[in-house]
């Protein structure tokens, strides 16, 4: 009866659908069409409208609590990659890190540059250095000329820094830094050589910030 009615007979037929429902003597398929029908008129989300619908929720809300047990839902139970990988962007660009480092595994196994960066990002905020450069060392392969973006390559210089290799931390630093041409990736260069006690090599970047007005000298 669902495409039957018109808007104005709405809230009667949800009437119907739920004195149907209450009878409880459906089959599974008819009680899922009810339900279905319920969701409709009630202005819920159904079928394929549910994931973004309830990701938008989460945005606007700020709780990502059913979102995160949809992802973790749809990560054990092998979801299409293409759902896993919607939540799971979604969740970082939230900083939902905890619940995606506890599926990293999962995440690498769909073998993806956008599931290694997710991941490898996941590791590095729940404070797993070293478990961040295993994964940006055995998947830069799945990068453009197998060298990483960025954004990975920023914490891959953090993570060398943070387990004391900084003559490491300050080459990968100052190679981005050249990359880049930001005042950011400058600065972090130059605070990596300074954990060396490099004063003159960090120098010429804190200048260049100042030159470019992005430190307050007050």
């Amino acid at each position: 009866l669902d495409w039957l009615t018109t808007p104005d007979e709405d809230p009667a037929l949800l009437a119907a659908v739920l004195g149907a429902l209450a009878s409880d003597d459906w089959d599974a398929h008819a009680q899922a069409e009810l339900e279905a029908v319920r969701a409709r008129l009630e202005g819920r989300p159904v079928g394929d409208e549910v994931g973004p619908a309830r990701l938008e929720a989460a945005r606007l809300s700020g709780d990502w609590t059913k979102a995160e047990a949809d992802f973790e839902a749809a990560i054990t139970a092998e979801a299409p990659a293409f759902t896993v990988i919607t939540y799971a962007s979604a969740l970082s660009e939230s900083n939902r890190w905890c619940v995606l480092d506890r599926h990293r595994g999962a995440l690498l196994a769909f073998g993806t540059a956008g599931a290694v960066r997710i991941a490898a990002t996941a590791a590095f905020n729940s404070g797993d250095a070293t478990g961040t450069l295993t994964i940006l060392g055995d998947h830069a392969s799945l990068f453009p000329g197998s060298r990483l973006p960025f954004g990975l390559r920023r914490i891959e210089a953090e993570s060398l820094a943070q387990l004391g290799d900084h003559q490491q931390a300050v080459s990968r630093a100052a190679a981005l830094a050249d990359d880049s041409q930001t005042v950011a990736d400058g600065l972090r260069e130059a605070r990596l050589r300074l954990n060396l006690g490099d004063l003159d090599g960090a120098l010429p970047r804190v200048r260049a910030a100042l030159d470019a007005g992005d430190i307050d000298t007050e």
